[in-house]
């Protein structure tokens, strides 16, 4: 029997943790305004937290973990690179 590498349980793990995510409503929304200031158009979003605070209970539950590292772009713009941690040692 052949066992399992950290790729495949990675996964593995993870078609569980999308099988049992749930809806995600839009929630807030945004207003983008014209430079003068009036409102030129708005958009609804699904909020960061509260996709945060449903998720990681269940991304938790099948080993995973994610962290954000801060990073410079070659263009300068400061981005937020997120990377996914599996408890067998495998990252995406």
């Amino acid at each position: 029997m052949s066992e399992t590498t950290p790729e495949v349980a990675f996964a593995l793990a993870l078609l569980e943790v999308q099988a049992s995510l749930p809806h995600f409503s839009k929630d807030a929304k945004a207003t983008v305004k014209n430079k003068d200031g009036s409102p030129n158009y708005s958009y609804d979003y699904a909020d960061l937290t509260t996709i945060t605070d449903a998720a990681l209970p269940i991304l938790n539950n099948f080993g995973f973990s994610f962290i954000c590292k801060p990073h410079v772009r070659d263009d300068d713009r400061f981005v937020l690179r997120y990377v996914l941690l599996h408890r067998e040692g495998h990252s995406e």
